[in-house]
């Protein structure tokens, strides 16, 4: 079976995932984008610290067993 004759993908042929393909890719007429980044993780800014005489880089210099 060569792939092109293969069946689509029922999920990719909903008129959902049609109108969010179109260009722009992922926005909608709006600009709003459809991705929603609400639930994505954010982390704090780390402390980077350069020590040129011992040639290390100390990376928020927190001991390792300290987790608050």
């Amino acid at each position: 079976m060569i792939k092109k004759d293969s069946a689509l993908i029922s999920e990719l042929q909903t008129e959902s995932w049609k109108e969010r393909t179109k260009l722009p890719i992922g926005m909608d007429e709006n600009g709003e984008l459809f991705f929603d980044d609400s639930k994505i993780k954010s982390e704090s800014f780390k402390k980077i610290e350069i020590d040129i005489a011992k040639k290390i880089i100390h990376v928020n210099k927190k001991p390792w067993w300290k987790f608050w």
